[in-house]
């Protein structure tokens, strides 16, 4: 097939549409600050990270102390990973958060009729083709193979869409995709460096051979200094918003090499006396282009709001910041959603009840609290009713499938009243945004009365919200899931709040179990917690979704979930007598 082409305007309209609808990025996310002594009620640096990952079990996590003669780190790694990935050593401490990095791209390439070459700069050129076998116990052997262009492999043979709608052919280009982990890079031995750093100049010198997963990193030490890091490899394109797919024919989008790292941003001791990250938009009037994956403000909105509250903060004022469950998004919704009341009169004795209730609000999201429920099935509605009749029924279940698309879409709609998106296109009459939010509001009404009672008191939130943490096993047997699967428990937040609790806005996909869920089932957040007072060297404090063992049948398989769930921690002792007990110690001893 010849290469469709590919217009300007084509890639202005996408431009436009991604930024309209927010289609910037994947609902992940976590959280780091730290503050120095100037802020530290202990009078040195304190330090804070819940990375929000999906949920498992087992967690990602397990703790680990390592002491050696020379390599001496605690924190937090992951199965098969030999170093420490957050934590600390004698005289710094590391903490991470994704940057979001837009460090990959896709090309359209032009296959001919063998399917073994490749269009590219006015000739062809053979397809790189890599024969490979993926041994399968008690089954057949499954032969593949890999195709590969001067951008990378094609990737447009194991698209998911192949999986969730089988036998349904669609009519599209071949894709490569281009990816900076493609590039030879050597993480270990950058978080190895990291592990043994004494300094800031160490630390920030162990990045030479770091490339992915681009990650902000905040660093602390003894000495009091505090400093961030932007970790990645950052591409150099001639394109510096690189939102649609590229024409694989020509080197026109190919990268020209990376960001020098003598341009790559850092922080070192800011005169704000803090430094914190949340997935947000870090730098700004950068020149390179770094990302347009950036997160929803809320969440750093709400951690530098805390951070700005008081002159000092503690370790137990950090412990009740990783708990915080006030969203600054839902205080903005809200506003929209009184708005459209403002000179109404309103008959119905709950309708009336719950205006009062929003008006008196304080945006906590609360699991014992009533207004929570009746805000997060109000906007469910209000998304349908925005864009469900116009979109149809697929299509508006892919538009939910990332969440902060409609979180960052219906706020851009709020500031357009009479948009056409509100229109109600069955209906004669041109209906406007307060139109819709009355209509979603009184139908989420409706929905929590039938589901538990006319009676408001019974909405509790954490009725409809709770997390369960799922074994890669679960989904198959329901005697098998009681064993493997940890939970439900009721659980506050949403995925606006510092206590990340997302919840997919999609439909459940029955047939795939990674897909299936309930509705309001929180499937994504705090996937550890660390916190580190550089007062008490000897000390950290952490905890997990799970327990720090994988086996179902240990005690430590889940013994650590209803600490997680209520803000609990353990204190970790590090100091020498404390880690030497032989019934917790693994020694490694070189013959």
């Amino acid at each position: 097939k010849n290469l469709p082409e590919i217009s300007d305007n084509l890639i202005d309209t996408d431009k436009n549409f991604r930024k309209f609808f927010g289609i910037e990025g994947t609902h992940l996310g976590s959280n780091n600050w730290i503050v120095n002594s100037v802020m530290s009620s202990s009078g040195k640096p304190i330090m804070a990270n819940d990375p929000h990952l999906g949920y498992s079990a087992p967690g990602k996590w397990y703790a680990v102390v390592i002491r050696s003669n020379d390599w001496n780190a605690e924190g937090y790694t992951l199965p098969g990973v030999p170093v420490v990935v957050i934590g600390k050593n004698q005289n710094i401490s590391w903490v991470l958060t994704n940057i979001m990095l837009d460090d990959a791209d896709f090309y359209a390439e032009k296959i001919d009729s063998s399917g073994r070459n490749y269009f590219y700069e006015k000739e062809w050129h053979p397809l790189q083709i890599i024969k490979d076998t993926i041994n399968v116990k008690d089954s057949a052997s499954v032969p593949f193979r890999i195709k590969i262009t001067d951008h990378g492999p094609i990737i447009s043979d194991i698209h998911p869409y192949d999986i969730l709608y089988p036998g349904i052919k669609t009519d599209t280009s071949v894709l490569s995709f281009r990816w900076s982990a493609q590039d030879f890079s050597d993480e270990f031995t950058a978080f190895f460096r990291i592990n043994k750093a004494e300094n800031w100049n160490e630390f920030k010198a162990a990045f030479a051979t770091y490339a992915v997963p681009g990650q902000n990193f905040v660093y602390g030490d003894n000495k009091g200094d505090i400093g961030y890091i932007f970790g990645g490899k950052l591409p150099l394109r001639e394109n510096q918003n690189p939102t649609f797919v590229f024409d694989g024919t020509t080197n026109q989008n190919d990268w020209k090499g990376y960001v020098p790292s003598s341009e790559i941003p850092s922080l070192f001791n800011p005169p704000e006396n803090y430094i914190a990250s949340a997935n947000n938009k870090t730098i700004k009037n950068f020149k390179y282009h770094i990302s347009n994956l950036w997160e929803p403000p809320s969440r750093i909105q709400r951690i530098t709001d805390l951070l700005n509250s008081k002159p000092k903060h503690s370790v137990s004022d950090f412990m009740k910041y990783q708990m915080d469950i006030i969203s600054p998004y839902a205080k903005e919704l809200t506003s929209y959603i009184l708005g459209a009341f403002n000179n109404i009169k309103i008959i119905d004795p709950n309708l009336k009840l719950t205006v009062e209730l929003f008006e008196n609000w304080n945006y906590e999201m609360y699991r014992y609290s009533q207004v929570p429920a009746i805000y997060a099935v109000f906007f469910n509605h209000l998304l349908q009713n925005v864009y469900k009749n116009k979109m149809g029924h697929d299509i508006y279940n892919e538009f939910l499938f990332t969440t902060n698309v409609p979180y960052r879409s219906i706020m851009q709609l709020m500031e357009l009243p009479s948009s056409w998106w509100f229109d109600d296109p069955d209906t004669p009459r041109i209906e406007t945004r307060d139109d819709i939010i009355r209509k979603s509001l009184s139908e989420a009404l409706t929905d929590l009365e039938n589901k538990f009672g006319k009676e408001i008191r019974e909405w509790q939130w954490g009725k409809l919200h709770h997390v369960i943490f799922k074994h890669t096993f679960s989904g198959f047997s329901s005697v098998v899931d009681n064993v493997i699967d940890i939970g439900p428990y009721e659980i506050g937040g949403d995925g606006t709040t510092i206590l990340n609790t997302e919840y997919p806005f999609y439909e459940s996909i029955e047939k795939f179990p990674r897909f299936r869920h309930t509705e309001f089932e929180n499937n994504l957040g705090p996937s550890m917690r660390y916190i580190y007072d550089f007062s008490k060297p000897e000390e950290f404090y952490m905890i997990l979704t799970t327990g720090e063992s994988g086996n179902v049948m240990s005690d430590h398989y889940s013994d650590m979930t209803e600490r997680w769930l209520y803000g609990g921690y353990l204190k970790i002792k590090t100091d020498e007598q404390s880690i030497t007990h032989e019934k917790y110690l693994l020694r490694i001893v070189k013959e």
